[in-house]
């Protein structure tokens, strides 16, 4: 899994980078700022690990910056509920409150693996579906939403009728 580590703390960066080192499945890169992170990081990355509180770009505004293309772990020293709640609606995978200790940090890594393969696995699942209906297509949103629907009752002994326009 390849993880990398934004921290501006070099004590803290260093801690995690030989910490992680520790487990053979784990390749890590570390940046010290989250805009060095933006210039090399590429869509190798699994997963991103970073402070909350960095000079320029923040964590918060780093995760926004990547666009949903990365899973995010933060941690941070001073949390506050509303920096929590924003993280999570981001789509932050976990939140770390510092000092942790990094079993707690392997934890959360190994759930946010297990996260992205079940994503993945929905996902691939969702493009099946969409090829076995190879013999009916449609470009509206509305006649997909009836064509699902209609799927779903399919499996029942329901009667169902749709109307609407030919």
């Amino acid at each position: 899994m390849n993880l990398v580590i934004v921290e501006d703390d070099i004590n803290m960066r260093k801690s995690l980078e030989i910490a992680l080192a520790e487990y053979e499945e784990f390749n890590i890169k570390s940046y010290k700022s989250a805009t060095e992170a933006l210039k090399k990081i590429d869509e190798n990355t699994d997963l991103i690990i970073t402070d909350i509180n960095m000079p320029g770009i923040d964590g918060i505004e780093f995760v926004k910056a990547c666009e949903n293309k990365y899973d995010f772990i933060i941690m941070t020293g001073n949390a506050t509920l509303n920096r929590a709640i924003e993280a999570v609606r981001l789509g932050v995978k976990d939140f770390l409150t510092k000092p942790f200790d990094v079993d707690t940090l392997v934890e959360a890594i190994k759930r946010a693996k297990i996260i992205r393969e079940k994503t993945a696995d929905k996902k691939s699942k969702k493009n099946e579906k969409k090829e076995e209906n190879k013999d009916f297509f449609s470009t509206s949103p509305n006649l997909e939403k009836t064509l699902n629907l209609s799927q779903k009752a399919a499996k029942t002994d329901a009667s169902v009728m749709f109307f609407g326009e030919s």
